[in-house]
């Protein structure tokens, strides 16, 4: 007989959860009671510091898009030694990426809206990311970079702060596989920062970054593993992530090599970089695949949706 929910989260909703619940939570299924809206104690403040972050981040990408070989300001030499060789395409992942996600942050805060913490969260993880990645492709630190990285970590803390106040699973999710991401994500990125530093370049440098992508992977998947609603073989998973993670930037060097050889063709390139993406993607979908959960998985996850909700319940 199915395991029977008797309270729900702090609204005091009486149902009988159907295992698939926690499922439902983390994907974020908005007529599920626990995904009322959350208490925001610092609202104000993040629709101005998101109203900052938007404004500055279009400023900037309108500025790159419109000069897009530079000018007295940003001289387009800042670009030797990255993948770009204009300000174009930097300018648009500038105005899409950090400015609209602080944007859509402040107008979903400012709107109470139920995603308000999972975008302040988002705006934030953007904003840091975007400024981490331009210190290591430009190789220098301006005081700009000093000033919008504590932005950033600003939003993304007063998002986590609130989401971790509201004790939705999904928000647990969400915090501990970034956390983990970003954490692991940063082995792969500072092994190719060295190694072409060092000089090292072609397939000793693609090892070394697959490699290190193996520690990614394992980062990724004790994460989510830990953040799951439901049950999992932690270890399997963890090590199998770790497999997918590595065959992933197996596929994202082989493309670099073959875009940097000579004589490559543009549409071969192009072919190349498809079928890349499609092999990671099946890789990590294959790796994750659950297979044969605990014995009495489904008793287990409900209980812990359940005791989730009813600390919620006891703390208010």
């Amino acid at each position: 007989m199915p395991h029977e929910s008797r309270q729900i989260g702090r609204y005091g909703v009486a149902s009988a959860m159907h295992p698939a619940e926690g499922m439902r939570v983390l994907a974020g299924d908005t007529a599920s009671p626990i995904l009322a809206p959350v208490t925001f104690p610092t609202r104000r403040l993040v629709i101005v510091l998101g109203l900052i972050s938007a404004l500055s981040a279009l400023g900037g990408s309108a500025e790159l898009i419109l000069w897009p070989h530079g000018n007295r300001y940003v001289p387009v030499d800042l670009l030797r030694g990255t993948p770009f060789e204009t300000f174009l395409v930097p300018g648009l992942l500038l105005g899409v990426v950090v400015g609209g996600s602080s944007l859509v942050c402040a107008m979903a805060v400012w709107q109470r809206s139920r995603a308000a913490v999972d975008l302040t969260v988002l705006a934030g993880g953007a904003l840091t990311v975007w400024i981490a990645a331009e210190v290591a492709l430009l190789r220098g630190i301006h005081f700009l970079h000093v000033v919008f990285g504590v932005l950033g970590v600003a939003i993304l803390s007063l998002g986590v702060g609130a989401g971790w106040r509201s004790h939705e699973a999904r928000h647990r999710w969400i915090f501990g596989v970034t956390l983990a991401e970003a954490m692991g994500f940063l082995v792969p990125a500072t092994v190719g920062l060295l190694s072409v530093r060092a000089g090292i370049r072609g397939l000793e440098q693609a090892a070394l970054v697959v490699t290190a992508g193996l520690v990614e992977g394992l980062a990724l998947g004790a994460g989510q593993s830990w953040a799951f609603p439901l049950p999992v073989r932690r270890l399997r998973y963890t090590l199998l992530t770790s497999l997918g993670a590595a065959i992933v930037w197996l596929c994202v060097m082989s493309t670099v090599l073959l875009a940097k050889a000579d004589g490559t063709p543009f549409a071969v390139v192009i072919i190349a970089s498809v079928a890349a993406a499609v092999i990671g993607v099946g890789a990590i979908g294959a790796a994750q695949c659950p297979r044969n959960p605990p014995p009495c998985a489904t008793d287990q996850a409900v209980d812990r949706v359940d005791r989730n909700c009813l600390d919620d319940r006891a703390s208010t």
